[in-house]
């Protein structure tokens, strides 16, 4: 198993790496392809890129962010103190220059707040601040590749940009440092190829300024090329003593070979430098160390051309100097596929499927014509909350309020009864032990009985100081309240019976419910107040009746009897009012917080439904980019321009897709996992609160992704004959729209020959020059290879496609035929 470690240098080396593991990933799901063994090394002044939570890493909900042993973070550090003690660093000054220049800029501080900017000398200075560091984990990558494949062998391919600072001032010592701590040897062979952007001639964005961009680029390249051929010796910039040797020097095999890429190919076709080119590059990677697995084409193709194998491949130099000046060693590329693009299609239709999904959350709004609606279902909410069933079961009716009933319960509560119940039930107990006693006022023993209940001996306390103590715990029994309406809410939503936007339309409701019944208080406590009142008259009629009576005669026992009778009614009476009375106080209260905490809990349905939304917006942009093709735009000349020139049906696509959309079972299905993946990361007392702690945008977007992909892989599986999507194969594809029309397949390989290239534009007077120190009469070495997968079914095709290619090509062309990729046709340019 060939190891392979891919080390990025600068921004430029750090999106090639990107676009690579996304490519990797989206091919094989997984960052580990068989076959290959892969490592990475990302070096940079920036550490942008370098942030796990970085979402430019994330491919269908999963990051491929690099892991810790894989970046190195170069800083600055104390740039001014090394300069003031130069001599204490033997790997600096014998290359810094002239320190009193540095320590000028250094004061400035402009050189440390772009890092590496386009100072190439900086970008050095700061890779030997943290040579260690590099070293070592370098060091760990090559140790991990060759222990996991058992092979000694590594290959080193460095990326990275030479208009900067921290690539093209980094790149020498780099290289340098691979070759003194792993030589070739018959034992190993260590090789080193390069991939170098080099700066555009006309930059956008004010990437040339401040003005050492095209500089940095010519500069990074004499020097390499003087490197290449052994002229230039770099200092060691690992030494840590002064009577070492500070330059390393007999390096064997420096380079391998080095290839060169712009913005602009030589067909004259042109690409954005952050993305598209980044892109090109890592497809060449991707192309070259894990598609094409075909062995005979990598040792007699690829490694000789990158090898000069058939070519003189000494330095020209002039025959007055024994000077080597010119390097060959310096390549160009070009990679041109037709392909069916499954991963634009699969992604298609994952992200038709996280629309539904975030649509069904948020909405839950249903339609055999369009599946879940980007609009909300017209619902009554008013009858449900005015349910007295409904508030029974939320603890939110009067009763609860005012804590006749309990809302929490626990051992204590549990022996609560209603205040209503607790006066009925006490005051005949009082009225048999007021009889009891001789000699006496009844009225005044059940008064003072009733009292001492009141005062001190409801619920333990009295019955003032039991609410007092309640408002205490206010805020507690309106967060049960609330509690209990949220978890059976989020139940329903978790369940898909409700969405984002019905929850927040039954809270509105309830809110309003609420507000409307503490406003009606103040009015409850006036009637409690004169029923109160009416009580009270009613037991000072009694008493005076008592009083008229007579305590002592015998004769009276029955009028006394009655009067007890008729005081122990109005009692009940009494105090059910006065500790109704205290009751309702406390209601206004309970009902205040419950209806605050109620306003809380909207919040949060609020912002659930922000990063809902948010996250549908992505969705539905990613669907307008993909799979938008029509069949005109496939014909363009701009077609057959792009890097991948897509051969498709997109309309039979987005059909399909349309068909899965307004699948109901099978949304209701896919849909159902989705929450339930969600609500997974909620742990065990999930509720809406917990999903805006651990559920942001990103998190949000990355699981839908990450779910639908499965989900649409499943529904993929079922699509049969006609219908199938993918495992078609290019070449089918190809043979069913121009079998028997050669004429039109050439004129498609023409245009597809037309518009590929190399990735570089060369100097043609410089390539016709000849005379002294140079091949006379030089024309660059060209390889070109195409790639075709593998078909028995349809050998006369493939054979009438060679031919195709061999008549618009023109010269020699190396055919191959892959096993492994039958989606797509790839053709190589090699110079």
């Amino acid at each position: 198993m060939d190891n392979h470690l891919i080390i990025g240098l600068g921004g430029t080396g750090g999106k090639i790496i990107r676009s690579l593991r996304k490519t990797i990933y989206q091919e094989y799901r997984n960052n580990k392809p068989e076959g290959v063994n892969i490592g990475y090394l990302y070096m940079d002044t920036s550490d942008e890129m370098m942030d796990p939570s970085d979402n430019t890493w994330r491919v269908l909900g999963t990051s491929v962010q690099l892991e810790e042993n894989s970046k190195v973070f170069i800083q600055p550090g104390d740039l001014g103190n090394i300069l003031e003690n130069i001599n204490n660093y033997p790997n600096i000054k014998d290359w810094i220059g002239a320190t009193e220049n540095w320590k000028s800029y250094l004061k400035s501080l402009s050189g440390l707040k772009i890092a590496g900017g386009q100072r190439r000398r900086l970008g050095r200075f700061i890779l030997t601040s943290n040579i260690v560091e590099f070293t070592k984990k370098l060091i760990l990558q090559v140790n991990a590749l060759t222990d996991s494949s058992g092979q000694a062998d590594v290959h080193f391919h460095v990326c990275c940009g030479l208009g900067g600072g921290t690539g093209a001032g980094t790149l020498i010592d780099v290289l340098a440092q691979i070759r003194r701590l792993f030589n070739t040897s018959v034992v190993s062979k260590f090789k080193i190829t390069l991939y170098l952007f080099v700066p555009e001639e006309n930059p956008k964005d004010d990437r040339a300024k401040p003005g050492f961009y095209h500089s940095n680029g010519y500069a990074a390249l004499s020097e390499l090329n003087a490197y290449i051929n052994s002229v230039y010796m770099p200092i060691d910039i690992s030494i840590t003593s002064a009577t070492s040797e500070p330059r390393l020097k007999n390096i064997k095999d420096p380079v391998y070979g080095a290839y060169l890429f712009s913005t602009i190919n030589s067909n004259g076709n042109t690409v954005d430098i952050d993305q598209e080119l980044p892109q090109i590059a890592a497809d060449f990677l991707f192309q070259k160390l894990i598609s094409i697995r075909d062995i005979e084409w990598k040792n007699n193709v690829l490694s000789k051309a990158e090898d000069n194998e058939n070519f003189d491949a000494k330095p020209e130099k002039s025959a007055l100097s024994p000077i080597e000046e010119r390097s060959v060693r310096f390549l160009a590329f070009g990679v041109k596929r037709i392909a069916i693009p499954e991963e634009e299609i699969r992604e298609f239709i994952t992200y038709n499927y996280a629309s539904q999904a975030a649509l069904q959350l948020r909405f839950n709004n249903w339609s055999d014509e369009t599946g879940f609606r980007n609009e909300s279902v017209n619902q009554n909410f008013g009858e449900l909350v005015a349910d007295k069933r409904t508030h029974e079961r939320w603890r939110m009716t009067d009763e609860h309020f005012q804590l006749s009933l309990p809302i929490i319960d626990d051992t204590v509560t549990k022996r609560w009864k209603k205040i209503g119940d607790t006066w009925r039930f006490i005051i005949p107990e009082y009225k048999t032990i007021s009889k009891e006693k001789k000699d006496t006022n009844w009225l005044d023993e059940l008064k003072k009985l009733c009292d001492k209940q009141f005062v001190e001996q409801y619920r333990n306390m009295g019955v003032q100081k039991f609410y007092e103590a309640k408002i205490k715990d206010r805020k507690d029994l309106a967060r049960e309240i609330v509690n209990k309406i949220e978890k059976e809410i989020f139940e329903e939503w978790k369940n898909g019976q409700k969405s984002l936007f019905d929850i927040r339309r039954l809270l509105e409701v309830l809110i309003e419910n609420l507000e409307k019944r503490l406003s009606e208080r103040d009015d409850k406590l006036v009637s409690n107040q004169q029923n109160e009142e009416r009580s009270l008259a009613t037991i000072v009629e009694n008493e005076k009746t008592w009083s008229s009576v007579g305590d002592w005669a015998e004769i009276f026992f029955k009028t006394k009897t009655q009067l007890l009778d008729a005081q122990s009614v109005a009692f009940e009476e009494l105090y059910i009012y006065k500790t109704q009375y205290e009751g309702l106080k406390f209601a206004k209260t309970s009902m205040s917080e419950t209806i605050e905490q109620l306003y809380g809990f909207k919040a949060q349905i609020n912002t659930s439904n922000q990063t809902i939304d948010s996250a549908l917006k992505v969705f539905e942009k990613n669907i307008a980019e993909r799979c938008n093709d029509d069949e005109a735009k496939m014909k363009s000349e701009e077609s057959y321009k792009q890097q991948v020139v897509r051969f498709y049906d997109p309309a039979k696509v987005r059909a399909i897709t349309k068909r899965f959309v307004r699948d109901r079972k099978e949304q209701a299905s896919q849909t159902s996992n989705v929450r339930n993946a969600l609500v997974s990361r909620l742990g065990d007392q999930p509720n809406f609160t917990v999903f805006n702690e651990r559920i942001s945008t990103s998190m949000l977007i990355s699981e839908l992704e990450k779910t639908c992909d499965q989900n649409a892989k499943n529904a993929e599986a079922s699509l049969e004959g006609k219908d199938k999507l993918f495992n078609i194969g290019i070449v089918s594809k190809l043979k069913e729209r121009y079998d028997g029309n050669f004429e039109e397949l050439g004129k498609y390989v023409r245009n597809m020959i037309n518009y590929s290239g190399y990735w570089l534009t060369l100097d043609k007077n410089e390539i016709n020059k000849s005379g002294d120190g140079t091949h006379n009469a030089f024309d660059p070495k060209r390889t070109f290879s195409v790639i075709i997968p593998k078909s028995d079914d349809n050998r006369e095709f493939v054979e009438e496609l060679k031919n195709a290619f061999r008549a618009n090509y023109g010269q020699g062309i190396t055919f191959v035929e892959s096993a492994d990729k039958k989606n797509e046709i790839g053709d190589y340019l090699l110079a």
